[in-house]
């Protein structure tokens, strides 16, 4: 009788325990979207205080580690995200993991998604969509440390980091773009030239395209920076960076109507001429 007692105090209190675990895993679910919400909606004070909550209760919570570290990027507290990007980035690596390894299949699907080769498939195993999540997201907390370093502009950190999330992920289209932005900081621009294009492959954009003819500009190539600039117009009429800068060339090659067109362009669009365009401007008028 006192044995069964116990096993029925003992199976109570399992059950009372597993309730409590439910409790709190459905809770932090609850609190890691609402801090979401809030940094969505730019309240990143109270997203902070959601996502300390859920890392008090759970210390491997990834999503919490990297939501708050996002939260302290854009209040540009670097230090505070960079730890948190660190920390997220090593649990998203255990996330992802053991699970492709568990089999020959998990470790193809592992060899194809570094390398770019493979994407979101229908029919996957959940372990491996959970794992290649995980991966995506390790690659997303190198790449926000990564632009993290460089506001505090430590560049090689930066192009460490941005590497490593195009390791993980060579269509990161971004990684890309902030890769070439350090290399350009740090006056290697031939492999800032190379990042750009390779954006432009993944995902064309006025940006990149923009900042790649600034580079064919300063490299004394105007014909291809020219193309550039007309891609980036093609893609975004509204860009007058890329105005400026075409401007800027058709003045040297003594095109004064289409560098009066172009300056005229950007002016509308809301950009003050630069005083150097402006004395082109007038030295091509005489």
């Amino acid at each position: 009788m006192i044995n069964n007692y116990k096993k029925i105090v003992i199976i109570l209190a399992l059950f009372s325990c597993f309730n409590l675990i439910c409790l709190y895993a459905n809770g932090d679910s609850k609190l890691l979207e609402e801090g979401k919400n809030y940094l969505t909606n730019g309240q990143l004070d109270g997203a902070v205080i959601k996502f300390d909550t859920v890392i008090k209760n759970d210390t491997q919570s990834a999503d919490a580690y990297y939501y708050r570290g996002l939260a302290h990027y854009y209040k540009k507290d670097y230090p505070k995200a960079i730890q948190d990007f660190t920390d997220s980035s090593k649990l998203y690596f255990s996330l992802s993991e053991p699970a492709l390894q568990q089999s020959g299949d998990f470790i193809k699907f592992f060899s194809e998604q570094r390398s770019g080769e493979v994407k979101v498939k229908e029919g996957l195993p959940q372990k491996m969509m959970d794992a290649r999540q995980a991966l995506a997201q390790e690659a997303d907390s190198y790449y926000w440390r990564g632009c993290a370093y460089g506001n505090q502009g430590d560049f090689e950190k930066t192009i460490v980091d941005l590497s490593k999330a195009i390791e993980i992920n060579s269509q990161h289209f971004e990684a890309y773009k902030k890769r070439g932005d350090a290399y350009y900081e740090i006056g290697n621009y031939e492999q800032s030239l190379l990042d750009y294009s390779e954006a432009i492959k993944i995902r064309p954009d006025a940006e990149s395209y923009h900042k790649r003819g600034a580079i064919f500009y300063t490299k004394g190539d105007s014909d291809r920076a020219i193309s550039d600039f007309n891609s980036a117009i093609q893609i975004d009429p509204q860009y007058a960076a890329s105005y400026v800068m075409r401007s800027s060339i058709y003045l040297d090659k003594g095109d004064y109507d289409k560098g009066q067109a172009d300056a005229f362009k950007a002016e509308s669009l809301g950009v003050k001429i630069p005083s150097k365009l402006l004395e082109k401007l007038e030295k091509a008028k005489r």
